[in-house]
């Protein structure tokens, strides 16, 4: 599988914000992102337990809805559960920079994002998730 730069995904988290009318980063628009990457670990692993990605992308969509086409604030703020997880993924990757893997490692075991409720949600097993990436 192709690595994919954390800068790549987290400009499209970025773009998935931006689509929702959000206008900040947060674990949720991480995975998504993660979700879209062709031939990725995120993909592969939901696949592998029966899971679509696109069904998993449009249930968080569904989930977080969309605010009012309104910006009160420049740029795209990252939320600290953001930034945890991002700390978190950069100790799964022991010193490099945290590649896919790492930051869907550090999503799952955060533990309290609206990702994993959604998942949950949606039938799919997280901790069997975890063991499968």
């Amino acid at each position: 599988m192709e690595t994919v730069e954390l800068d790549v995904i987290k400009n499209l988290a970025r773009q998935e914000s931006a689509k929702l009318h959000h206008y900040f980063i947060g674990v949720e628009h991480l995975f998504i992102a993660l979700t879209q990457l062709k031939g990725g670990v995120t993909s592969a692993a939901l696949e592998t337990l029966g899971i679509s990605p696109r069904f998993v992308r449009y249930s968080l969509r569904e989930s977080l809805g969309t605010y009012e086409d309104r910006r009160y604030w420049a740029g795209f703020p990252e939320t600290p559960r953001f930034r945890t997880v991002l700390g978190m993924a950069s100790q799964i990757a022991a010193g490099d920079m945290p590649d896919e893997r790492d930051l869907l490692l550090a999503i799952l075991e955060e533990g309290n994002s609206v990702v994993l409720r959604v998942l949950r949600q949606a039938g799919v097993d997280v901790e069997a998730l975890h063991e499968t990436v």
